[in-house]
């Protein structure tokens, strides 16, 4: 059953209706909202349209007003957010922090109506009661639209908030909040031509490094996703179907069964690869995916099947295309069962949207592999199909041909789901339009709950500086160098924070560094300060951050830089002294035969019980011992 209100900022839009109770009109109104009954919605400003399916043949036409915001109070208002660039940073996360809420009040601006009289309502329906269940299902489904874009909060009351921060001279990069176009995903115009050597295409990658990554990536996702307006915790079913599509293929690269194997109930046709075969992975607009070879379209399952048939040790016999893309499908196989890859939403031509599974390039040995299967690719082996001709992808080649194989190895082993087409979106290639009334703002919440996967593949790279402090404290600072720009180099966070120069980056980098904020506390106070709130954390907390946070923070590729002394903790292990007793009897119990003298060792010291106890009287975590640290969990103690 379809929740509505998922976060905090949807419950106070459906405040609106607490205390109504018109003979049950409320829950008849969620009703209509979950069984499809809001045929249309339309957000206008300050004004919500809808028509609303009833008992009768035509739909009844619903009208919802409310107040607009007004200057002086909205300029005074629009003031204190620009000085609390977290609002913002957050906002373009989409994610309404909750001082905007307090702001608001401050200045008398009623952000969420407090109840149902708050609005202009009216229903064409001959129900006398207002709300009727018309127009209360109008607001249960404008909440799903609030949920995954809290700017509508401020557009419905006639406030474009972007532009009005443009127009205080703040600059938002536009690109960071869109989902990507298919077609820019594959092509880079300042790209040149390179020479290709067609001796590349053999060379053979190691991947014994790979690492499992399905659990660790996982936990980084947020639970009970707001876009996901089915029952249940839409990260679990993702966890569950994932580690289905995981399962499988560590089979395959274990080398319990073979990939074809794997593929002999998929094949659908026999087409042959022969040693002089050319291949060609040709994909279009719509994401469609098909393979020509010898200039002969095959679908891609078949071709995959038949590569599959190809042992590694012959793939030197023959054309380069075809060692280039059986060594592609190896790769992709070994990422899957490693659970080495993650989703991403794309805007396609017809304005539906695709969801495909890339490599996570969040583990540097995965960024490795792709960046070496780059130049493996021959031009005419991987091409972009439009209207009128085909041409070389050129942009992320690795990259977008791993994504091929990946989405299609993932659909493979996961399989179609009845009635729960977001499921299908993420895992069996299936396009979806979001044209649902309530649904315009999903696809934006499906990018922005996977965006931790990309933290580190924007323009700017983020680096944490722990240092040490007098009085067993730490003080946290971070670092941000742009991606191919030298001159851009370890500029401290608070000079961004300050500085004009960087007026025109300064929200780039602000919304990826959110994405830290629940991890570091203190971080939003530090941004909202200009840098004059320092992060300062006391050692008994600051333990945890370090073994606990720190290690999930270098899963999101963030760079970490500590002081030497906590380079290297030092982890106490128990040991026994064992003695035999003078005169003990071989009839006695163990204890009476032995002395038991139980030591701790701390690197290459070893310590008596009583002295290590003592160490712990006035401390508990992390504790400085000599020139180091050790660290003692509670389960440990």
């Amino acid at each position: 059953m379809s929740t509505f209100g998922k976060t905090w900022w949807g419950e106070q839009w459906l405040n609106s209706l607490n205390n109504i109770d018109y003979s049950n009109r409320l829950p008849r109104g969620a009703s209509y909202a979950r069984s499809g009954h809001v045929v249309k919605i339309n957000l206008n400003g300050n004004h919500i349209s809808a028509k609303v399916q009833g008992t009768r043949k035509s739909p009844y036409k619903v009208d919802i007003i409310l107040p607009p915001f007004f200057d002086p109070e909205l300029g005074e208002f629009l003031h204190e957010i620009k000085r609390r660039p977290v609002i913002l940073s957050k906002l373009l996360n989409r994610e309404l922090d909750p001082s905007v809420l307090t702001l608001a009040e401050t200045f008398k601006l009623k952000v969420f109506p407090k109840q149902w009289n708050d609005f202009k309502m009216q229903c064409s329906c001959p129900d006398w009661a207002v709300p009727c269940k018309h127009l209360a299902s109008v607001i249960y489904k404008v909440s799903a639209e609030i949920d995954n874009n809290p700017f509508n909060v401020f557009s419905l009351h006639n406030v474009d908030l972007l532009a009005e921060m443009e127009k205080m001279g703040i600059v938002v990069n536009k690109k960071s909040i869109e989902i990507p176009g298919i077609k820019s995903l594959f092509f880079d115009k300042t790209k040149l031509a390179e020479t290709y050597n067609p001796e590349s295409a053999y060379t053979k990658l190691n991947f014994s490094e790979l690492k499992p990554m399905n659990e660790a990536l996982t936990s980084l996702l947020t639970p009970m996703p707001v876009f996901y307006t089915y029952s249940g915790d839409f990260k679990e079913k993702y966890r569950f179907r994932l580690f289905k599509a995981v399962k499988g293929l560590q089979k395959v690269s274990g080398g319990k069964i073979s990939l074809a194997q794997f593929l002999e109930s998929t094949r659908y046709s026999a087409q042959n690869i022969s040693t002089h075969t050319k291949n060609s992975i040709v994909i279009d607009d719509s994401a469609v995916v098909k393979v020509l070879v010898n200039d002969k379209s095959f679908p891609l399952i078949d071709f995959i099947y038949q590569l599959s048939l190809i042992p590694v040790s012959h793939t030197y016999d023959y054309q380069p295309s075809t060692a280039l893309l059986h060594t592609a499908l190896q790769l992709a196989t070994h990422l899957v069962a490693k659970g080495a890859v993650v989703p991403q939403i794309v805007h396609l031509q017809d304005k539906s949207y695709s969801i495909r599974w890339l490599p996570a390039m969040l583990s540097k040995e995965v960024k490795k592999l792709v960046a070496e299967l780059d130049n493996m690719v021959p031009p005419e082996a991987f091409m972009w199909q439009d209207k009128k001709r085909a041409m070389p992808v050129t942009k992320d080649i690795g990259l977008n041909l791993l994504s091929v194989f990946t989405s299609e190895l993932v659909r493979l082993s996961v399989g179609f789901e009845k009635d729960d087409p977001i499921s299908n979106l993420f895992f069996t290639n299936e396009t979806y339009p979001f044209a649902q009334p309530g649904e315009e703002a999903l696809a934006g919440g499906i990018m922005v709950w996977l965006q931790k996967f990309y933290i580190s593949q924007g323009n700017f790279q983020h680096t944490l500086v722990v240092e040490e402090l007098s009085n067993d404290r730490f003080g946290v600072s971070f670092l941000v160098d742009k991606i191919g720009d030298k001159t851009f180099n370890s500029i401290p966070l608070k000079k961004i924070l300050i500085s004009e120069e960087f007026n025109d980056t300064r929200f780039e980098i602000l919304q990826s560094l959110m994405q830290l904020s629940p991890f570091v506390e203190g971080l939003d106070a530090y941004i909202n300060s200009d840098g004059n709130k320092a992060i300062i954390m006391e050692g008994s907390s600051f333990g945890h951050f370090l073994m606990q946070i720190i290690p999930a923070l270098q899963l999101l590729d963030i760079n970490i830089l500590l002081p030497k002394a906590l380079q290297h903790i030092l982890k106490p292990k128990a040991s026994v002294k064992i003695k035999k007793k003078a005169g003990g009897k071989s009839f006695l119990r163990l204890n009476e035969l032995l002395d038991f003298e139980w030591q701790v060792a701390i690197g290459d010291r070893v310590m008596g019980e009583q002295e290590f106890r003592e160490l712990l009287s006035n401390s508990e975590g992390l504790i400085k011992f000599k020139a180091n640290y050790i660290y003692v969990g509670q389960d440990e103690l």
